[in-house]
């Protein structure tokens, strides 16, 4: 008869331990590198989402006070554009009159928004990026040298691209006609 194992064969030997250890090791790097490849992608896909939710919401914005506007127009204050519009207030059930404006930067890559309380009240086209003015996107730049804003003929044309670092640029290209039916030179502008 062979001898009978002892309690110490039923344990693991250093060589064994250190080839599970290594296994492990290597496992865990696996499931770690899609860990952290997860996680960019997500930050990747987070930040181009916001990027062009912005730039939609912008383009929304103008489009909508163009839509309800009586009088618009659109000033250069050197490389940045603005739009100048009278608008409707959004309240269906009476209709008041207000000054907006959305500003541009080339330097910048912003939109930016303003409104006045009333058409009595203008809106002064500032010299450089207005900072009090409510942010709309960040990351827009113009698109081939077009401008970013054009009218003619009663539509406003609006032409950019929402950028960030992560992603391709997102093309907003859009129009805006006049409904209001009639056309007021305001005191807006």
């Amino acid at each position: 008869m062979g001898e009978p194992r002892g309690a110490s064969d039923d344990a693991l030997t250093l060589v064994e331990l250190l080839v599970y250890s290594l296994l492990l090791v290597g496992v865990m790097l696996i499931v770690g590198t899609i860990m952290i490849s997860s996680l960019n992608i997500e930050q990747m896909v987070r930040t181009s989402t916001q990027s062009a939710s912005s730039a939609q919401l912008a383009a929304s914005s103008i489009e909508s006070g163009v839509r309800n506007g009586t009088a618009v127009a659109v000033e250069h204050e050197g490389d940045d554009r603005v739009v100048l519009v009278r608008t409707a207030g959004s309240d269906p059930a009476t209709v008041t009159w207000h000054c907006a404006a959305w500003y541009f930067s080339e330097s910048a890559g912003t939109i930016r928004y303003s409104q006045s309380a009333s058409d009595a009240s203008p809106i002064t086209v500032p010299s450089s990026e207005p900072l009090d003015w409510a942010l709309l996107a960040s990351g827009v730049e113009a698109v081939e040298s077009n401008e970013v804003f054009s009218f003619s003929g009663g539509t406003l044309t609006i032409e950019f691209q929402g950028t960030s670092d992560s992603m391709q640029p997102v093309l907003i290209k859009s129009s805006s006609v006049v409904r209001a039916g009639t056309w007021e030179s305001a005191s807006c502008f």
